[in-house]
């Protein structure tokens, strides 16, 4: 009987489902826009709990602005799947007061994903990010199993973003999913803009997001005969924070470089940025940092705030509020009050 429970404990898998005679259907609550081999893969034990966990901030936050007779947002599902991926653009940019390339010029991209971010939930958008379930550092996530998701709902429409993920991943995540609650379609995806079976709805969401972070006006593109200098590729990678790869395939829409000397360069540059990829991850620079910060991240900073000021106000109880907050703790709950300005 120990063994089983220890095997239950590190499989993540409930102890009474091991006494099953097959395993049960896990069903996501979202849809599945992820494809390996043109099929949604099985939804992982991480996945599924993620949702949940978000799922339970989400619902406070909803009965929140019930409670409060706020409006639901007017943007969610404003735009349709096939509308032109350059008017989308424009239309999500002046929702959200955001300029032509939304993440160019920051010099931490660490700011442009706060800056984003913030913009989102000025207009009634939530934006959760965390690398690890349920603030568990001892189940950290998979960019390979997922790297976002998003509800699409008008009361309190949201973004899940995979902490795990390079920042340059983030921030195109954060572009893909916004097309997805701009056309209100709810899902989990793993946007790879490199991906050619991903769906219709999936590689349209990728083409809003190229429009979004590296649209043709916002340069002076120049046109190259062979191979695009490897100096050129991370001075541009730097200057909108995207990977090299999305500048890459942006010069050949752009008409910058021929079919030939992109097919010669693409398939190296992916396997690179992939490299770079497995060795951040390794280095584990994704871990560590501030509790009180990483929690408001996790939490979103405006249910963080929501949740602060309704309980000292009386309309959270502090037992649900620790629970929601994540912590048994009321003074650390009052320390990420107080972190997120409340």
């Amino acid at each position: 009987m120990n063994q089983l429970q220890t095997f239950a404990k590190w499989t993540r898998v409930p102890f009474g489902k091991l006494f099953l005679a097959k395993p049960p259907e896990e069903a996501l609550s979202l849809p599945d826009f992820r494809t390996v081999n043109n099929r949604a893969p099985e939804p992982s034990a991480d996945l599924i709990d993620t949702i949940r966990w978000v799922e339970v901030r989400r619902d406070w936050y909803v009965d929140y602005l019930r409670r409060h007779h706020e409006d639901p947002v007017e943007w969610v599902g404003s735009v349709k799947v096939g509308q032109s991926p350059r008017s989308v653009a424009d239309q999500i940019r002046n929702t959200l007061g955001l300029k032509p390339a939304i993440a160019e010029g920051y010099k931490k991209i660490q700011d442009a994903i706060n800056s984003i971010s913030q913009a989102i939930e000025n207009v009634g958008g939530l934006v959760l990010s965390s690398g690890v379930v349920a603030g568990n550092n001892r189940r950290p996530l998979d960019t390979e199993d997922f790297r976002g998701f998003s509800v699409s709902e008008r009361w309190a429409p949201l973004i899940f973003v995979n902490g795990a993920d390079t920042k340059n991943g983030q921030v195109f995540t954060l572009a893909h999913e916004l097309a997805h609650l701009f056309s209100g379609t709810s899902g989990v995806s793993n946007p790879d803009y490199t991906d050619q079976t991903a769906g219709r709805t999936e590689s349209w969401c990728n083409r809003v997001a190229a429009e979004l972070l590296v649209p043709k006006e916002a340069h002076q593109w120049e046109r190259f005969d062979g191979q695009v200098p490897r100096g050129t590729l991370d001075t541009l990678s730097r200057q909108f924070n995207v990977s090299t790869v999305m500048i890459l395939v942006r010069l050949k829409a752009f008409d910058c470089v021929t079919k030939e000397s992109f097919e010669k360069q693409f398939g190296p540059e992916v396997r690179r940025a992939r490299k770079l990829a497995r060795e951040a991850k390794l280095s584990g620079k994704s871990g560590g940092g501030n509790w009180y910060s990483n929690q408001a991240i996790r939490l979103g900073k405006t249910i963080a705030r929501s949740l602060a000021v309704d309980t000292y106000e009386g309309g959270t109880t502090y037992g649900e509020a620790l629970r929601i907050a994540g912590t048994r703790r009321p003074e650390t709950f009052n320390e990420l009050a107080r972190t997120v300005g409340v």
